[in-house]
């Protein structure tokens, strides 16, 4: 019975992705990941030292606005953004692509329809064997009735749906496979103690790490269930021998490919200041609980799930202790990222390999429930009815524009929940986005509820500032400060981000300034920035415009900024 409803599970991911548009599916991010391909096999030019190539195909096919992914590396290469890993994957649907454009007179540039259809219909092949392994996992734990149970909700209940299929060319559909593969062949090793499934676990684990390198933490799995059985650390460590060759033979080449490029074996390819890992201070709230993108908003099937931990506990620890330690770390390093909303998409992106992890726990709530009171059995029904049908639906709407990938507040949440349409007052609910040209919005500052900060109540003044402190009774005896020709910078104002209530802040700033002399070479400016990790993002620096200068009177300069 579990195979049959796997191949039900199977036909529904395949019909999404046959009825969901892929003419734009090598963009963004997948264009990233992707161009390992083509810049090899097609343009030979795997380092990019001539763009041109690359200019043609954005302009013509509109991957990206920009060409974010990719640095400049070191004489006149580029390094790309993204690891080699799930180019590997797309390999073979590349290559038939190839092919089938060249039998049938299609530009074989790497973007033209055939690579499209190939690479979007290849990788569901990855999403079956996922579940196929996935189900040999629940099966191995559980009974029939429950792991059809999982698949079914698993499946429909959370946003793997849509990362298995209209979106499967993400890694996270082939980091799901790798993982429950992954988890799979670690307990046949136990199990067996044969030499290949010590191979295997390392091919594996080198694959996870060229195709999004922080899943290594999956490793803490492999850990906590060889290490469990104290006469398994004297058995093991021969074994090691097999895992480690295994793994470097997978990752040697992505680190061949940044000396080359970078001149750095390792090299660490996110190179904006806006993105990094804040492990001191993860946004676990945010990502858990947050109306914008949090997981267990969007995706209450992992609330439920997470109660069947305790039953796991009584009934197998070392799968307890083995698969919380991984979920826990996972978490707190998915949400320590900076953009810990994952950009666009439906709920969050980066979890779907921990519903291998999840899947087992509801499978051990499930088991407790079917032996429970026939009340609590109907009640059990309902929420879990209750969630899969919530997800449907939100995916729906999220297909259809009605949920926003990165722009949702409590207000437009509410206001559209269950609804199929909506207007444009609803839509005023949303956030801005953050890449607007904030010159171009209409703000009511009057309704939305404000702090007033100045320059004066932040400064700490010296007995050197207090010389340059000067009151004038022409702004409203107001105190200003005095820039002599020494500095570059008056003092500033700065406000921690974390402190602030919310994701999204409008800022009005203004600064009002007098230039004594007629003769201005270089008017003043009125800069504005974020600072993340001791670097600049979305720096401003507004000048004066000479035109407006009045020498020998107060000037005001004012700039709306969003962060």
């Amino acid at each position: 019975m579990p195979y049959l409803f796997f191949c039900i599970a199977c036909l529904a991911i395949l019909l999404i992705r046959l009825f969901t548009p892929y003419s734009d599916s090598l963009s963004w991010d997948v264009f990233g990941y992707y161009l390992y391909l083509p810049a090899t096999f097609i343009y030979n030019d795997l380092g990019l030292t001539d763009l041109k190539w690359i200019e043609t195909i954005i302009q013509k096919y509109g991957n990206t606005e920009s060409f974010y992914q990719a640095y400049p590396g070191q004489e006149g290469f580029w390094v790309l953004k993204y690891p080699m890993g799930l180019s590997l994957f797309y390999a073979p649907f590349f290559l038939l692509a190839h092919i089938y454009a060249g039998l049938f007179a299609y530009p074989q540039d790497g973007f033209t329809w055939p690579y499209q259809a190939f690479i979007s219909f290849g990788v569901t092949i990855y999403a079956f064997i996922g579940l196929y392994f996935f189900l040999k996992i629940l099966k191995k734990f559980l009974s029939d009735k429950i792991v059809v149970f999982v698949i079914l909700l698993f499946v429909f209940g959370t946003n793997y749906l849509m990362y298995s299929s209209s979106s499967g060319l993400m890694p996270h559909n082939v980091l799901f496979m790798l993982n429950a593969m992954l988890i799979w062949y670690v307990m046949k090793w136990d199990e067996n103690k044969k030499i290949k499934y010590a191979v295997i676990t390392g091919l594996l684990l080198g694959l996870i790490t060229i195709s999004r390198p922080n899943e290594l933490i999956c490793i803490t799995f492999v850990a906590v269930w060889i290490l469990w059985k104290k006469d398994n650390i004297k058995t093991y460590w021969k074994r090691l021998l097999w895992l480690m060759p295994s793994f470097f033979l997978i990752v040697f080449p992505q680190m061949l490919y940044w000396k080359i490029t970078s001149g750095q074996w390792i090299f660490y390819s996110y190179q904006d200041p806006c993105e990094g890992f804040d492990f001191d201070e993860p946004y676990l709230r945010q990502f858990l609980f947050s109306y914008r993108k949090g997981w267990f908003l969007y995706t209450p099937l992992a609330v439920v799930s997470i109660f069947g931990f305790p039953f796991m506990y009584k009934k197998n620890k070392r799968l307890f202790f083995s698969t919380l330690t991984f979920l826990v770390l996972s978490v707190y390093i998915i949400s320590s990222w900076s953009c810990w909303w994952y950009a666009d998409g439906y709920s969050q992106r980066a979890v779907i390999s921990l519903y291998i992890i999840l899947g087992l726990s509801l499978g051990f709530l499930l088991d407790w429930i079917s032996v429970k009171s026939k009340a609590i059995k109907i009640m059990s029904v309902f929420i879990l009815l209750f969630v899969l049908l919530l997800n449907l639906f939100q995916l729906w709407q999220f297909n259809h524009g009605i949920l926003k990938g990165d722009r949702m507040t409590k207000e437009y949440y509410w206001k559209t929940f269950g609804k199929t349409n909506v207007s444009e007052k609803d839509l005023s609910l949303l956030s801005h986005d953050s890449r607007i040209n904030e010159d171009t919005v209409q703000i009511k500052f009057n309704a939305l509820p404000k702090e007033i900060y100045c320059i004066f109540d932040k400064i700490i003044f010296s007995s050197k500032a207090l010389k340059k402190i000067t009151k004038d009774s022409s702004v409203h005896n107001r105190f200003y400060y005095t820039i002599d020709t020494a500095e570059e910078f008056s003092p500033d104002i700065t406000l921690p981000y974390r402190k602030l209530d919310g994701d999204f802040f409008w800022l009005k700033v203004t600064t009002c300034f007098y230039c004594p002399a007629n003769n201005i070479q270089k008017p003043p400016f009125l800069i504005i920035s974020t600072i993340h990790k001791k670097a600049n993002c979305k720096y401003y620096a507004i000048p004066m415009k000479p035109d407006t200068l009045n020498p020998g009177k107060w000037n005001t300069l004012t700039k709306l900024y969003l962060t």
